[in-house]
């Protein structure tokens, strides 16, 4: 394993989740990242290379705009790649009350695996305050 991190990077997952009491909190954050500048520009210090919106079945990457995954209009989900090679999916729950997010990292070949972890954290916290913004939407 230890040869696959230094040829590749180590590889780091953070996964959580916010829950909504009132449906119109999910339309909200949803409609401000597909009608603000926030839908493909800056995260806090980084940019968003990329955006794979799955409700809409739109990609930043195509030439048409077309996504190539599956459109899914009866759920909110967006992908964002970022400039660190950070990916972080913003999905709501099918089945409960819930805004997940699943966010995942490979680090360059070199980094320690805490070099890693601590960037993901740090992109992680600045796409929760800056897009998500829990207390504005009193999310728990």
């Amino acid at each position: 394993m230890k040869s696959l991190y230094e040829k590749y990077g180590h590889f780091v997952s953070q996964n959580d989740y916010f829950i909504y009491s009132k449906p119109q909190v999910v339309t909200d954050i949803f409609c401000k990242l597909r009608n603000s500048g926030r839908y493909g520009f800056i995260c806090g210090k980084l940019k968003v290379e990329r955006i794979v919106d799955v409700t809409l079945g739109f990609d930043s990457d195509a030439k048409d705009g077309k996504a190539k995954f599956p459109v899914t209009p009866g759920s909110q989900m967006i992908v964002f790649y970022f400039s660190n090679h950070c990916v972080i999916t913003l999905r709501t729950s099918g089945t409960e009350p819930k805004i997940k997010y699943y966010c995942e990292m490979c680090g360059q070949p070199g980094e320690s695996r805490d070099q890693v972890v601590n960037e993901l954290e740090a992109t992680v916290r600045s796409f929760v305050d800056s897009f998500i913004e829990p207390e504005k939407h009193g999310l728990q």
